[in-house]
């Protein structure tokens, strides 16, 4: 199994899904993305996946400060949500129970599954 994770998380997907369509995407040309690697982690251990976690929300933070710039202010809203749904997709995606009851034991806002 790959240790890690592309947070593009599709960001095209994302943009779908929260109805923007491929707007960033064409503005930027290709999606936006970033490389989450955890090679180098345990992520059964409480130390590894939390420092997962910590990755996986900055890498989701950087992908949807693409689609809905800080400098916004109307689009705050719409890149917290964006956040949030990375954040979700890349937990899910890890495939790894002990990392998802890390997240769900410790009340980690993760968007439901749709």
């Amino acid at each position: 199994m790959s240790k890690t994770l592309k947070t593009t998380l599709s960001a095209i997907a994302l943009a779908t899904a929260l109805g923007i369509g491929g707007i960033a995407a064409a503005q930027a040309g290709e999606a936006p993305s970033k490389t989450v690697s955890y090679s180098d982690l345990d992520v059964t251990s409480q130390d590894g996946a939390k420092e997962l976690y910590s990755r996986i929300r900055s890498a989701a933070d950087e992908v949807c400060k693409n689609i809905y710039p800080p400098y916004n202010p109307a689009g705050a809203m719409e890149r917290l949500k964006c956040t949030r749904e990375l954040v979700a997709q890349a937990v899910r995606d890890v495939h790894e129970p002990a990392f998802a009851a890390f997240v769900n034991g410790h009340n980690i806002e993760v968007a439901a599954n749709r």
